[in-house]
């Protein structure tokens, strides 16, 4: 499964170009290059997770085994795909799945800390990447914590700093020339996507 996965999943696989293009925009292309990938990208936890342990799921499971080594190279790029197969919420199943099991048998620190904060990740960013695939290596990470983990794994461009409390929500505009944040702070903030500017604040928000 994970050797399917590396091969196949990449940044931008449709070729959607834009950070906020929608995902009810997307049409699967006759030749998709998610094809031969669909199953094992939704499925390969749970493959996994009924592997029998004393085998090679034991190594798999051990840090710097395949899992680990996986998630590093490609865990944004999986993030992609679910997003393009339509299965956010089984992927956000599957990782807790991951992360249960991986404390469970408590002998691979390294890959349960890494797990864990692949999970916070999905959790935090699992509906704007769910609207719009690419926002995987926008938003999500420009908004994600500077010691998070999942920040190691993409260069990371620019980080947006302003707001005083978590970010609730984000959003591209049309043109992907304009992104908006609102947050717990109550504000909303407009950002100029080429620089990280903040160019407008709009106060009085309520969640």
């Amino acid at each position: 499964m994970e050797l399917v996965l590396s091969k196949k999943l990449g940044r931008d696989v449709y070729g959607l170009g834009a950070p906020g293009f929608p995902i009810d925009q997307v049409r699967q292309a006759d030749s998709d290059p998610l094809s031969p990938a669909r199953y094992s990208c939704v499925y390969w936890i749970d493959h996994l997770l009924d592997c029998d342990r004393t085998r090679s799921a034991t190594t798999d499971l051990q840090d710097g085994g395949s899992v680990e080594k996986f998630l590093r190279r490609s865990f944004l790029y999986w993030l992609e795909a679910l997003s393009l197969c339509r299965s956010m919420p089984e992927g956000v199943v599957s990782i807790a799945k991951l992360e249960s099991l991986l404390q469970a048998i408590s002998d691979a620190p390294g890959l349960l800390e890494l797990v864990y904060d692949a999970r916070r990740f999905i959790m935090s960013h699992k509906l704007a990447i769910e609207n719009s695939p690419l926002q995987t290596y926008a938003s999500a990470l420009l908004f994600s914590p500077a010691h998070s983990l999942v920040r190691e794994w993409s260069a990371c461009l620019q980080t947006l700093e302003g707001h005083s409390h978590s970010i609730t929500s984000v959003a591209f505009s049309h043109d992907s020339t304009r992104l908006a944040s609102t947050s717990y702070d109550s504000t909303v903030k407009i950002w100029d996507a080429s620089n990280g500017a903040c160019v407008q604040t709009l106060e009085g928000h309520s969640r």
